[in-house]
């Protein structure tokens, strides 16, 4: 890899003195496509939050294209998506209003937006698929919807990053299909995507870089390489099978064997909404 877009070079770093992440090493280069895998409270979100400058490390360093990331400011390259469930989806606000948001941390003229900012806005929803909803609330979208909002107003800002935080959470298996097939559209033309997720056999299938996170980086690597029985145990502290089937790495949960489609399925390790 060349250099890369973003770096964290051992980082540690956490809340209120106490460490999520420890000497956790991570570059993402131009046009990758990564996914970070690990159990609730791993750090996933932690990561996602030193990228974008929401959260300063103890020690270590954060750079974006090889300067050092400000505390609290966004860095333009980097976009972020952020869960669906994390949302207040009452807050009045139209779809277009909050695509615009995207240029918030660099326009002084809130909320006087130009017209060819509005104009990109427009073009971005209706390339996105949600051509003529602009002026409807946030709330009447669906979930594939309101997560297409968002990779709109992250697009806005002309980033090269994008962040997703488990974007395949809470929505259904279609939903979750159409969702990927953005995100590989937008990664062959030249967007770098890191997500978090917890859906292992998902990223093992559909992406070529995956990293086990459970407060320090376990493995970094092809699927192949990275989805071992003895990797996932360090992740995940329980055990799993590991299936090759053809090229694809199928993960199987170590307990009773379940049986017909079943079988492949990955019990969600943890509690959903950790704050880390």
């Amino acid at each position: 890899m060349h250099e890369p877009l973003v770096s964290l070079d051992r980082v540690t770093a956490g809340y209120g003195g106490d460490a999520v992440l420890e000497d956790l090493s991570l570059g993402v280069g131009a046009a990758e496509l990564v996914g970070v895998v690990g159990p609730s409270g791993s750090g996933k979100t932690t990561l996602l939050r030193l990228l974008t400058g929401q959260l300063a490390p103890y020690a270590g360093s954060v750079t974006v294209h090889g300067s050092p990331l400000q505390r609290r400011r966004a860095p333009a390259s980097v976009g972020y998506v952020p869960q669906v469930d994390t949302v207040d989806w009452d807050f009045p606000l139209t779809v277009e209003q909050a695509v615009l948001l995207g240029t918030a941390a660099d326009s002084p003229r809130l909320p006087w937006f130009s017209r060819r900012e509005r104009h990109r806005a427009r073009a971005l929803l209706d390339r996105l698929g949600l051509e003529g909803l602009g002026r409807r609330h946030i709330r009447e979208l669906s979930g594939g919807q309101q997560q297409r909002m968002f990779l709109a107003r992250a697009l806005l800002r002309r980033c090269e990053l994008i962040l997703l935080d488990e974007p395949t959470s809470g929505v259904d298996l279609a939903t979750r299909h159409d969702v990927l097939h953005l995100l590989a559209d937008l990664n062959r033309e030249g967007l770098a995507i890191l997500l978090t997720t917890h859906d292992l056999n998902w990223v093992a299938s559909h992406l070529p870089r995956i990293v086990c996170l459970n407060e320090t980086i376990i493995a970094d690597g092809a699927p192949a390489h990275v989805l071992t029985p003895e990797v996932l145990m360090l992740t995940y502290g329980a055990p799993m099978r590991v299936l090759h089937d053809g090229g694809t790495v199928v993960v199987v949960d170590e307990g009773p064997l379940l049986t017909g489609g079943d079988a492949a399925l990955v019990p969600r390790p943890g509690t959903p909404g950790d704050p880390r």
